[in-house]
């Protein structure tokens, strides 16, 4: 041995090392992976020191937080449960103590019942008896344009809620919101404007506005006005569509990615194209080929096999423009003359979530199991693309897009004559038009325009990748960060025999976990998600993990079990 490695010993010696040096000799361990030993084992120290003298480490038990957890979820869905008892209690406790204060207002109330004719109308109800009245029916729900005709001046409500605040301009919210203490504005300005803009008008000088108009001066809707006057919470979560597929494209090109989605279980994406060949007309004094012949069979075609294949399942087709969608409806009437009575059942209007075909102008708040997005604009009968996309190419068109790409739960099929490498970019000059070329390249397989989807590698967690390697090494298919939402499922595992088919979601309680503004996000609606989309959940703690490892893989692989021997 030479005096340099005699040297070299005796200070390992001296750090206490010595013990390390002889196991590594003893395992005859090669040179080359000593230093990651050496890592290893100081690595190793530290967290052992750390959990000795940290007692928030030491305490750690994760049984005992996984107790807690399953406490408070079946705490949380029993005071959810109870809500509507203690609601309808609440307002008879109100109805009551009315009633009492009031016997008046009831007296006239008897009066008018008893009457045979000549009832009084429900706003003279309203201005004699307004607290018998507000507490026998403290909820109501009406058009902002009937409410002056309804309700007399004053303030009869506690609150006001605007749904869909979007569409509704500022002129027709005024008179809703003389009638409550209080506003709630519920909507989203990268969805469809008023379909008829409100606009201000002035006397002389045009460009002149008053003070008291300066507010609404250049908005289209009260969601405009009022997002400027109170205070905002975004609501990130999305909860329609059962396959975040479905809602990535908008997520990315509209929202940011800022929106919270959910992968699905399933390997298809839940977005296609069907291209169909042929041309259209092209429509007199609009220089636009509006609808096209091929792609209004194609629906149909559509349309009917899934009613006979699919009646289970709800179903809508959109139109970009009106025409196109009258020619699909009118092709569609013609196509049911020769059905059967089974297949005329699907188009009944009275089901739950009745067929439709609708334009995008009327879709907003629809949504069903499955849609059919059918294009209409096309090539000129000499293979040209005019460019010419109808309210696409207005400012505001692609929030007229959006609307119409996020009305599916399960599916979306894109029907159109046109492909995106039709398109020039250069002469999409409208951010609408630009945004529809970009989503026909998705639904026909091409990655988002942003880029890549999921959290990413440089989030990844060491301890939850280890876990995934120990899986693997047991013969389990598991793909890491899974998702297009930043809150990606840390590991996913597929069904051992269904290749392709994702069972079990794998969540740690890392910095994503952490960073959840409540316990019940946290733990009972993430993973309530999760399962509405055919998951199982399952927590792993990460200190668990990094002491015992095999023991949550043996409650992995138990879990992939169970879930295989239910069917699903």
């Amino acid at each position: 041995m030479t005096p340099a490695l005699t040297a070299a010993l005796d200070d390992l010696t001296d750090l206490g090392l010595r013990p390390l040096v002889d196991d590594l000799r003893e395992r005859r361990v090669p040179a080359e992976q000593a230093t990651a030993e050496v890592e290893w084992v100081w690595w190793s120290s530290l967290a052992e020191e750390v959990a000795l003298l940290d007692r928030r480490v030491t305490a750690h038990d994760g049984r005992a937080l996984t107790r807690s957890v399953a406490e408070f979820v079946d705490a949380d869905r029993a005071v959810v449960a109870r809500n509507p008892t203690r609601v309808l209690a609440a307002v008879a406790d109100r109805v009551a103590e009315v009633v009492a204060r009031h016997p008046e207002q009831v007296t006239l109330l008897r009066a008018d019942g008893a009457r045979a004719r000549r009832r009084a109308s429900l706003r003279e109800l309203v201005e004699r008896s307004p607290e018998v009245v507000t507490a026998l029916r403290p909820c109501w729900v009406m058009s902002p344009l009937v409410v002056a005709s309804v309700l007399p001046p004053g303030q009869w409500f506690d609150v006001v809620v605007f749904d869909e605040a979007s569409q509704i301009p500022p002129a027709e919210a005024v008179s809703a919101i003389s009638r409550a203490r209080q506003v709630v504005v519920a909507g989203d300005s990268r969805q469809l404007p008023p379909t008829s803009f409100f606009t201000t008008v002035t006397e002389g000088d045009p460009a002149a506005v008053r003070p008291e108009e300066a507010l609404t001066e250049g908005v289209e809707s009260v969601l405009d006005v009022l997002t400027a006057a109170l205070p905002s919470r975004r609501l990130s979560w999305h909860y329609r569509s059962l396959d975040e597929r479905l809602i990535a494209f908008s997520n990315s090109e509209v929202y940011g990615g800022a929106l919270t989605t959910f992968p699905g279980t399933g390997s298809e994406r839940g977005v296609r194209h069907e291209l169909v060949q042929g041309h259209g007309m092209v429509t007199e004094g609009e220089g636009a080929v509006e609808t096209t012949t091929p792609e209004v069979d194609r629906v149909v075609e559509l349309v009917l096999e899934h009613a006979r294949s699919r009646p289970d399942r709800s179903l809508g087709v959109i139109a970009l423009g009106m025409t196109h969608a009258t020619r699909v409806e009118e092709a569609l009437r013609r196509g049911l003359s020769g059905v059967d009575a089974e297949t005329l059942e699907f188009f009944d209007e009275d089901r739950a979530e009745a067929f439709f075909v609708k334009n995008l102008e009327r879709v907003q708040g629809d949504e069903r199991d499955d849609v059919i997005l059918t294009i209409g604009f096309g090539k000129t009968p000499h293979g040209r693309v005019l460019h010419r996309f109808g309210s696409l190419n207005n400012d505001g068109g692609e929030r007229r897009l959006n609307v119409a790409i996020t009305r599916a739960r399960r599916s979306m099929t894109v029907v159109s004559s046109i492909a995106a490498e039709d398109l020039d970019p250069a002469r999409l000059r409208a951010r609408g038009a630009a945004m529809l070329r970009d989503f026909l390249a998705y639904a026909a397989g091409a990655p988002l325009p942003g880029g890549g989807e999921g959290a990413g590698a440089a989030a990844r967690s060491v301890v939850m990748s280890d876990l995934a390697r120990r899986l693997r090494g047991q013969g389990l298919v598991v793909h890491e960060d899974l998702g297009a939402s930043v809150d990606a499922v840390n590991l996913a595992v597929e069904d051992p025999m269904r290749k392709g088919r994702l069972v079990l979601a794998v969540e740690s309680d890392g910095p994503r976990y952490a960073a959840m503004a409540t316990t019940r996000d946290r733990d009972r609606l993430r993973a309530e998600q999760l399962e509405r989309r055919g998951w199982r959940h399952l927590r792993v703690w990460s200190t668990d993990v990094f002491r015992d490892p095999a023991r949550d893989v043996a409650r992995i692989l138990e879990a992939v079990g169970a879930r295989r021997g239910s069917g699903d």
